[in-house]
């Protein structure tokens, strides 16, 4: 079996991804940005399927995975767990069945040989229902492949598999995921096994990986940007004064003190860092970010500081667990990109002292507006943007008022003038603010660039673009 290598998944344990009956890996290509797993390129042969697992993971040196298993995959994902549990760190089981009948997996069986091509075609439309644009994606790029010469000695294989698959306690932490409107496998036949976390999504079918709520796709999506601000971070200095520029204005108004702890979110290269050490000296500064490059920077450049700690940690994470308490939670231009602010801004408050002070700059969906109407005149429709999934002010308002008093939220607006439209990108990919592209990323020909260019000198006098940003304020 060849295998879809992955990119290295930092200090985690790998992710490989088992896919269901009839599919192969390459459905991870439908997720927005294309979801960073290990993956097999051929349909799943059950018979060899522990015997090639292990064989790839010998050859590609890994000695413990988190394994995903979907649909079928999730039986086959379990089963090695079960035979080879030193191997596995931990599974994800998505859209598993308890069991299948026997009569349906005659039926199936029947229809199958009766004619392939039409069966599949009607079975990857059910396993679609409710996305559709996500099904013509894969009609557009996968379903022809998929259909021309079904692999249907395995599919049988799968079939037999299938037929006594069972529902068996897992020796390794284990989560189950399901979506309340799959077809293939109704929420109510459902697997269920001792001592696994499970998770509903209300608006998600069978292929529940590609779910906008499943929490497996925004860890691919944190995976993405820790990805981009790594290889951004040896020239993010040189490009960032956007966010250099909110950094000053956070600083500037920050309280005189006495202060003496502070967390900080997202410390990147430590350009904030070390306006926070020179705000209060002496105080305790605990400095996260997500990006080990990103970190070595800002160490690099406060070195020889001892009250300075730097610390390579996911921020959600660490609220999440953290037991200390801060005077000072603050954080540059790094919230906007959160999977759950709300969480995180509660979590924050719980770990304020009596008094302390939560403040921060945000982005709000607004940035970047000229280019998004420009985008939308070239192409006919709307191009989806980074800025699009940032908060806007009433809703950082009605946060504020839910967990901390005397919350206030200031709206700056910050205005650049770019060359070109490569200028901007270049600006982009050099701070690593690309964030992740949901859809097709738009093509850009030379025609397209001029239109682009006229459209921006007619409305803008040139490419003029709007930063919006909250500097949000609140105490404990």
């Amino acid at each position: 079996m060849h295998w879809r290598l992955s990119t290295p998944a930092g200090n985690r344990p790998p992710a490989v991804f088992v896919p269901g009956w009839g599919f192969d890996g390459r459905i991870l290509g439908l997720a927005r940005p294309p979801l960073p797993w290990h993956a097999p390129e051929s349909v799943v042969d059950p018979a060899p399927f522990q015997g090639d697992l292990l064989g790839f993971l010998d050859r590609e040196g890994l000695a413990r995975v988190r394994l995903i298993g979907w649909s079928m995959g999730a039986h086959l994902a379990l089963d090695f767990a079960r035979a080879h549990p030193g191997r596995v760190a931990s599974l994800d089981l998505l859209a598993m069945r308890r069991e299948w009948p026997a009569a349906e997996i005659e039926q199936i069986r029947r229809e199958l040989a009766a004619d392939p091509q039409g069966f599949l075609a009607a079975f990857y439309r059910k396993c679609f229902l409710g996305d559709r644009a996500l099904y013509r994606l894969f009609q557009s790029t996968l379903e022809a492949g998929c259909l021309r010469e079904p692999p249907l000695a395995v599919l049988h294989r799968g079939l037999d598999y299938l037929a006594q698959a069972r529902s068996l306690p897992a020796p390794v932490p284990t989560r189950l995921v399901h979506g309340r409107r799959d077809l293939i496998v109704p929420l109510a036949e459902r697997a269920e096994l001792p001592g696994a976390e499970s998770e509903v999504l209300d608006h998600a079918g069978h292929l529940v990986f590609l779910g906008a709520g499943c929490t497996l796709a925004g860890a691919a999506r944190k995976e993405s940007l820790r990805r981009r601000f790594s290889q951004a971070a040896p020239t993010y200095d040189r490009h960032a004064g956007i966010q250099h520029e909110a950094a000053a204005l956070l600083a500037s108004r920050l309280p005189a003190g006495p202060v003496g702890s502070v967390l900080e979110i997202g410390c990147g290269t430590g350009r904030y860092t070390l306006l926070l050490a020179n705000r209060y000296p002496g105080a305790r500064i605990t400095a996260l970010d997500f990006s080990p490059a990103m970190i070595e920077v800002a160490a690099g450049k406060l070195d020889g500081r001892p009250d300075i700690r730097f610390r390579d940690e996911d921020a959600e994470l660490f609220l999440e667990r953290a037991a200390t308490s801060f005077d000072l939670i603050t954080s540059n231009a790094a919230c906007h990109w959160f999977g759950d602010l709300p969480a995180a801004l509660a979590n924050a408050s719980r770990l304020l002292n009596p008094s302390g002070l939560f403040w921060a700059s945000i982005f709000g969906p607004e940035t970047l507006g000229e280019l998004r109407q420009g985008l939308s005149f070239l192409f006919g429709r709307e191009v989806p943007l980074p800025s699009d999934h940032f908060p806007a002010e009433d809703f950082l308002r009605r946060l504020m008022a839910g967990h901390l008093t005397r919350g206030e939220v200031e709206e700056v607006r910050i205005v650049r003038q770019y060359w070109s439209l490569p200028d901007l990108l270049h600006h982009i990919r050099n701070t690593g603010t690309a964030g992740f592209q949901e859809g097709p990323p738009p093509v850009f020909t030379r025609g397209r660039l001029r239109r682009l260019d006229a459209w921006f000198a007619e409305r803008h006098g040139g490419y003029r673009l709007t930063y919006q940003v909250f500097l949000v304020r609140g105490e404990k």
